[in-house]
């Protein structure tokens, strides 16, 4: 079984021979954007490999490989949120925690149970995007048997978030009582994993 090494994130690990280059870097957490879905259309899954650039999507794991990640230049995702601090009737005892799910980015914000103030947020790209740029592309790799993976990488990017915000607010998760999840049907059903 093949070797990659992965920079500059560090990682060795072993892959299935002839397995696509991108799903092996999906597998190791390391989602690359891919707006066409990894149809090799877009151009955007590039990375290096003995210092050739190819794109991922479309390259067979072989032989033992060490891949650098091309750094990406920032994005800052939109997280304007609560202008005044909220009137709050908590269901349950504790901080709340809301996401919005969009289809290209994931925004969290935590806030005080008791007076609404915010005392967190944090945002990141929605990590779906490895499975396409659209909603209809989701869709359609979801049903081509990628639903488990997208939901599973959706749920890890909320997972990191809520650690950022509750390192921001020095709480601890399991200070939150409520936590409210919102997103156009698509995205919500991804979440949840249901088709």
């Amino acid at each position: 079984m093949p070797k990659l090494h992965i920079e500059p994130q560090n990682i060795d690990c072993t892959v299935s021979h002839g397995i696509n280059l991108m799903s092996a870097l999906q597998d190791n957490h390391i989602f690359l954007d891919a707006p066409c879905g990894g149809n090799g259309k877009c151009g955007k899954c590039k990375v290096l490999i003995s210092g050739q650039e190819v794109l991922a999507c479309q390259t067979m794991v072989e032989s033992d490989m060490s891949v650098t990640i091309p750094k990406r230049s920032g994005l800052k995702v939109l997280q304007t949120g609560l202008d005044n601090i909220q009137t709050m009737d908590p269901w349950k005892e504790g901080h709340l925690l809301a996401f919005d799910i969009g289809t290209t980015s994931l925004v969290c914000f935590l806030m005080d149970g008791k007076t609404g103030e915010e005392i967190g947020r944090s945002s990141m790209l929605n990590p779906q995007a490895a499975f396409g740029a659209d909603v209809v592309s989701r869709i359609q790799s979801a049903l081509h048997g990628e639903m488990e993976q997208e939901t599973k990488v959706i749920r890890e990017g909320m997972t990191s978030l809520i650690r950022r915000v509750c390192e921001t607010a020095r709480i601890d998760p399991v200070q939150i009582g409520v936590v409210s999840v919102v997103g156009n049907p698509a995205m919500q059903q991804l979440f949840l994993g249901i088709s």
